[in-house]
């Protein structure tokens, strides 16, 4: 049987850990702009808090969220218009083959070290 005394720790415990839980939690990462059909169309990838593993993360839930499965990707990061932008090309297991553009402008150095 719990004490009183030992629900009142468990309790205080329990809240202290959500609470540091969520001091250490990183911001999400922001997509926002267009549908990424070309440059102009960017989805903008705004993962500057976030940090570069959860904006390569974001854009491949992205792809994943509106193409499905694909069977290959292969992605450049291109500067156009003096922004810089990862260009992600798949095919998708119907064959079809698909360009993504993501603006990275603002954190593009540390995402070069990740990949898709």
């Amino acid at each position: 049987m719990v004490k009183p005394r030992q629900l009142i720790l468990y309790a205080g415990l329990a809240i202290y850990c959500g609470f540091a839980q969520l001091a250490s939690a990183k911001p999400p990462v922001t997509l926002s702009g267009g549908d990424g059909s070309s440059f102009r169309k960017a989805v903008v990838v705004d993962a500057r808090d976030a940090g570069a593993r959860a904006g390569v993360r974001a854009q491949r839930n992205y792809l994943l969220q509106h193409f499905g499965h694909w069977r290959s990707a292969d992605s450049q990061v291109i500067m156009h218009d003096a922004r810089m932008y990862n260009v992600v090309v798949l095919v998708t297991d119907d064959h079809k083959k698909h360009t993504v553009y993501f603006d990275i402008s603002c954190c593009w150095a540390d995402m070069m070290t990740q990949t898709i």
